[in-house]
């Protein structure tokens, strides 16, 4: 099934772009909306104004699936207006569970993309990738097509994700692989690997990275969350600080503190950008500009200290 707004008519009148209907039927794909249209009831997905123009959004379905359609047309309506000048197409499928017993696949090369893709001979990294997949299967059937469409969009995304680790080169051992904190580090820069660590360990348990155990309940995220949580408070408060607003605003500096993933759902966060997004905004954080700022301040913390001593004030400089 491929989707979406083509810029294209499929008997090529309307649109900047020709020859669909004839790049569509080379590629074994037909197109259940537009065999609907005809010049006496014409069904239009592009609007001018209030003014139906064309059909140029399709959903091009493959000729092996093996099924019926039960609906298939486009919704229109005074509210879609103030939204957008194209109006959602919709294709409603009755699947069959048997195997299809065909396949477009290879009839046309495939397109270029500068996205990560695997290489189909190398046979260790395609079982990598679908032992990986395997794993995050839904359990259960989806009871409605909104949740069917989230599914499937949770494992696209999903294995776009799972592709890009395969293939990202070994990393390069560092100073902080390994461990929690290391000599060196100022309080900021430990809470900040303090919840760069929180967000990894919760990432790897929504995908079941490695050796950690995949959240599929509410109840198995539940008992991990507590002990992830209290460990990234924990570090954050060892510190003594000026400001006690400071951890607090270090702890939610994505926006996501320890409270909300205390109290969010599991069904809430199980998209797997989310957590890499979070995991990307702290690193930055620690990066370039920011850790030499920070390695900065840390000279100057110690260079206040060391005037404290010579200056004799043993108190102050115990205190800092």
């Amino acid at each position: 099934m491929v989707a979406g707004d083509f810029n294209a008519s499929w008997d090529g009148v309307h649109g900047p772009i020709r020859g669909l209907g004839r790049w569509a039927v080379g590629s074994s794909l037909l197109s259940p909306i537009a065999s609907l249209s005809s010049p006496d009831d014409p069904i239009h997905s592009f609007y001018r104004g209030n003014t139906p123009t064309s059909l140029i959004d399709h959903i091009l379905l493959s000729q092996a699936c093996l099924g019926h359609i039960v609906r298939a047309g486009v919704y229109t309506g005074s509210f879609f207006s103030s939204i957008s000048d194209h109006r959602p197409v919709v294709l409603a499928l009755s699947l069959w569970t048997h195997t299809p017993a065909l396949t477009t696949e290879g009839l046309l090369p495939r397109p270029p993309t500068r996205a990560p893709d695997l290489d189909g001979q190398n046979p260790a990294l395609v079982a990598a990738y679908q032992a990986q997949l395997l794993t995050h299967l839904p359990t259960l059937e989806a009871g409605d097509p909104h949740h069917a469409g989230a599914a499937l969009l949770t494992l696209s995304t999903l294995s776009a994700s799972i592709t890009r680790d395969l293939l990202r080169p070994p990393r390069r051992a560092s100073l902080s692989h390994g461990r929690s904190r290391f000599d060196g580090w100022s309080p900021v820069a430990i809470s900040l690997k303090a919840n760069l660590t929180a967000l990894v360990n919760i990432d790897g348990h929504l995908r079941g990275h490695r050796s950690y155990r995949r959240w599929t309940t509410q109840d198995l995220m539940d008992a991990d969350i507590a002990g992830i949580t209290t460990n990234w408070v924990e570090t954050v408060r060892s510190f003594t600080w000026d400001d006690p607003s400071v951890p607090h605003q270090l702890m939610d500096i994505t926006g996501y503190g320890p409270s909300f993933w205390r109290t969010t759902p599991l069904r809430a966060i199980q998209h797997p950008r989310f957590c890499q997004d979070l995991i990307r905004q702290v690193r930055k954080c620690l990066h370039g500009r920011h850790r030499c700022t920070l390695r900065s301040f840390l000279s100057l913390k110690s260079a206040e200290i060391e005037q404290s001593r010579l200056k004799g004030k043993i108190g102050a400089a115990l205190r800092s």
